[in-house]
C-alpha cells in the first residue's frame, strides 16, 4: 500500500508540474479569458489595494464598469486581498490558480476517505478529479475552478454534520458547511453555486434516505444559510449587477445555448472521433471545454470492470449513488436536449445561466468516485491474489471494440467528406476556367 501511496503521490507531483512552470519562470497563463478579463480585471484590484482606492467600480473598462458586482475577481475574498495587497500581479495570479487545485485535490481525498475508501484509492480519486478533463480545459475560468474547488470540502461538511455521532463535530461540521458556502459566495460565480446545491442537495437526500435524522438536515440548511451571510458581501452586489445585467431578457433559447449533444457521449470511448473532439452546433462549436465528456481511460473502463465485477462489490450502495449522481448530472448537461433543465432554466435566477453543459463537473466528479472504488477492487484483487475467471473479462473488451469501431466510422466519414470537397472544389475551378474561355 506504502508503495501504491507513493506512486499515486508522485504522479500527482509531475501533474502539478506544468502550473508550477509560470511561477517558477516568472511568467502567466495568458490563454482566452486570462488575458482578456482574469489579468485585467486583477491588476486594477491590485493597483486599487496598493493605493489605499476603493476597487468597487472602474473607469478602466467599458467607459464605467461595476467590477465588483461582474464577481469575476472574488474581490472580497480574504485569500484575494491578501495576495494581491502583498504580491506582484503574476505571483499572486499564480499563487490563485495553484492554491485552487490544491485545495480541490485535499478536498476531495479526504472527502473520499470519509466516505471509508482506503487512502491509495481515495488520493487515485482526488487525483482524477483534480486533474479531470473539465477542471483543466476550464483553467482560463479562474474563478469557475476556484468554486468547484469548494464542492468536496462541503460535500466533506455536510457527511460529517449529518452522519458524525459525536455532537461537537457536528457543530465543527455545521460552522465548515457556513464557512465554505461563504467562501464559495466570496469567490464571485453563482452558477458554480447552482451546481453545488444540486450535487450537495443529492448527496443529503441519499444520507437522509439511510437514515440521517431531519433535524440534521435542518442544521445544514441553517448552517447554509449563515455562509449565505458570510458571503453577503459578493452575492448583494451580484445580485444587483444581475438585475442591470442583459441576461435578464434573455430568451429561454439563450438560456439553453451550450447544451450537451448526446452525441458527445461517443467520447466516453472514443475522445476524438469528431474533427474538433466535441459536437455541436457550429455557432457553439468553438468553445470546446464546455463539452469535454472524457475524463480518461480509466474511468471509461471502470464502468465495464463494475458491470464485470458488481456482484462483488462491497461498496453497492456508494456506487450506485455515484451512478444515479452520473446520470443526473448529464441528463442536466444536455440541456434542451435532455427535457429536464428546459424546464429549470425557466425558474427565476437560473434563466440569468447559460452553458448547462458545466453540469459536466458533477459527472466527473462522480466519475472519479466510480474510479477510486475501482481501484480500490483492483488492489484488493493484487493484495489477495485473487483470480478472476478469464471467460468473465470479455466485458473488458467491450469499450475498446466501440473505440475501434467508432474510430473507423469517424475516418471513413471524414474521408467521404474530404472527398466531397474536393470534388466540390473541381466542379467550382472547370466552372471557372469555362467561363474564362
Amino acid at each position: 500500500m506504502k508503495s501504491q501511496q507513493r506512486l499515486i503521490a508522485i504522479c500527482t507531483a509531475a501533474l502539478f508540474v506544468p502550473l508550477l512552470l509560470p511561477l517558477v519562470t516568472g511568467r502567466v497563463f495568458t490563454r482566452d479569458d486570462l488575458a482578456a478579463l482574469h489579468l485585467p480585471f486583477r491588476h486594477l484590484y491590485r493597483e486599487a489595494l496598493r493605493s489605499g482606492n476603493w476597487f468597487l467600480w472602474t473607469p478602466a473598462y467599458h467607459s464605467g464598469f461595476y467590477l465588483h458586482g461582474e464577481g469575476e475577481a472574488g474581490m472580497a475574498h480574504p485569500l484575494h486581498l491578501i495576495l494581491y495587497r502583498f504580491l506582484p500581479l503574476g505571483v499572486a495570479f499564480n499563487l490563485e490558480i495553484l492554491t485552487t487545485y490544491a485545495a480541490m485535490l485535499g478536498g476531495a481525498g479526504l472527502l473520499l476517505r470519509r466516505l471509508g475508501l482506503a487512502a491509495e484509492a481515495a488520493w487515485f480519486g482526488a487525483m482524477v478529479f483534480t486533474f479531470s478533463a473539465f477542471n483543466l480545459f476550464n483553467l482560463m475560468h479562474v474563478n469557475h475552478i476556484a468554486a468547484v474547488a469548494h464542492i468536496p470540502w462541503l460535500l466533506l461538511a455536510a457527511h460529517m454534520l449529518l452522519t458524525s455521532a459525536d455532537r461537537r463535530r457536528r457543530m465543527l461540521a455545521a460552522a465548515g458547511v457556513a464557512l465554505v458556502v461563504g467562501s464559495q459566495l466570496l469567490v464571485g460565480n453563482p452558477q458554480y453555486v447552482w451546481l453545488t446545491i444540486v450535487v450537495t442537495a443529492f448527496s443529503t437526500a441519499c444520507l437522509w434516505y439511510s437514515g440521517a435524522p431531519s433535524a440534521r438536515v435542518a442544521l445544514l440548511i441553517g448552517a447554509a444559510v449563515l455562509g449565505a451571510f458570510v458571503g453577503a458581501a459578493q452575492l448583494l452586489p451580484t445580485l444587483e449587477f444581475a438585475r442591470a445585467s442583459t441576461r435578464t431578457t434573455w430568451s429561454l433559447d439563450e438560456a439553453l445555448s451550450f447544451s450537451l449533444s448526446p452525441l458527445n457521449l461517443v467520447q466516453l470511448w472514443s475522445p476524438f472521433a469528431f474533427r474538433f473532439r466535441i459536437h455541436a452546433p457550429a455557432a457553439e462549436s468553438f468553445i470546446v471545454h464546455e463539452f469535454i465528456v472524457y475524463n480518461g481511460a480509466f474511468c471509461t473502463i471502470a464502468l465495464a470492470w463494475l458491470a464485470m465485477r458488481w456482484r462483488e462489490q462491497t461498496r453497492r450502495k456508494l456506487l450506485s449513488a455515484l451512478l444515479a449522481l452520473a446520470a443526473i448530472s448529464l441528463v442536466l448537461a444536455m440541456g434542451r436536449y435532455g427535457g429536464v433543465y428546459a424546464w429549470l432554466a425557466q425558474l427565476p435566477g437560473i434563466r440569468t445561466f447559460r452553458a448547462p453543459a458545466r453540469h459536466l463537473v458533477l459527472f466527473q466528479l462522480a466519475m472519479s468516485g466510480i474510479a477510486a472504488v475501482v481501484f480500490e477492487d483492483l488492489a484488493r484483487i493484487i493484495r489477495s491474489r485473487e483470480s478472476t475467471r478469464p471467460e468473465r473479462l470479455w466485458v473488458l473488451a467491450i469499450p475498446v471494440a466501440m473505440s475501434l469501431a467508432t474510430s473507423l466510422a469517424a475516418a471513413s466519414l471524414a474521408g467521404t467528406s474530404s472527398r466531397r470537397r474536393t470534388a466540390s472544389s473541381f466542379r467550382v475551378s472547370c466552372a471557372r476556367s469555362r467561363g474564362r474561355r
